[in-house]
């Protein structure tokens, strides 16, 4: 199953991926960082309350401060993640293939 955007337990993720027992939860930060990053860390905390793996994905560059911070929350995060990023193509493929 997958859920885009729908209220479930009271959060709203941007994708979850569901089959059986396993969960993979992605969210997708978009905008200058400063604008994103608290609430980054804020949502996550919620988002464990649906799955241990969560996954940030933003088309950002990130300082290494920024990355250690979302780090903390988040199992792992795809920076620079554009459609014509292979690398980023290539990890969130492995994220979904652990779950599938």
């Amino acid at each position: 199953r997958v859920y885009l955007e729908r209220m479930i337990s009271g959060v709203r993720p941007d994708l979850l991926v569901e089959r059986g027992p396993r969960r993979l939860l992605i969210e997708c930060k978009q905008g200058p960082t400063k604008t994103w990053l608290a609430k980054a860390g804020k949502q996550a905390k919620k988002y464990r309350v649906l799955s241990s793996q969560l996954v940030l994905v933003t088309p950002r560059a990130l300082t290494e401060q920024e990355l250690n911070a979302v780090k903390q929350h988040y199992s792992t995060v795809i920076s620079e993640c554009t459609p014509s990023n292979q690398d980023c193509r290539e990890k969130l493929l492995r994220e979904l293939l652990a779950v599938l």
